[in-house]
């Protein structure tokens, strides 16, 4: 974990490998989707943000006392991302 966390590189993460193939080694991890059961609970109050984990993709979230109730990628915030998000959750 100290290529998120601190200063150590991908190819260090490796054991010895270059970066790349530590890339292509964990690739599947980007492919896992959580899926979030329809309830059909009610909710008092919901907070909504978007948050961007790299320059190309953000995260929609809507949570309700600190947990996830739905999500959806987008590439940015925009009025058609929030739209289908609304729609969906």
């Amino acid at each position: 974990m100290g290529w998120i966390l601190g200063p150590v590189g991908q190819a260090a993460a490796a054991s010895g490998k270059t970066a790349r193939t530590f890339r292509r080694n964990t690739a599947w991890c980007w492919l896992v989707e959580p899926e979030l059961t329809v309830t059909g609970e009610g909710y008092d109050e919901i907070q909504i943000d978007g948050i961007y984990l790299s320059s190309n993709w953000c995260c929609l979230i809507a949570l309700h006392r600190g947990k996830v109730i739905a999500w959806q990628w987008c590439d940015r915030e925009k009025t058609g991302a929030w739209r289908a998000f609304r729609q969906r959750a």
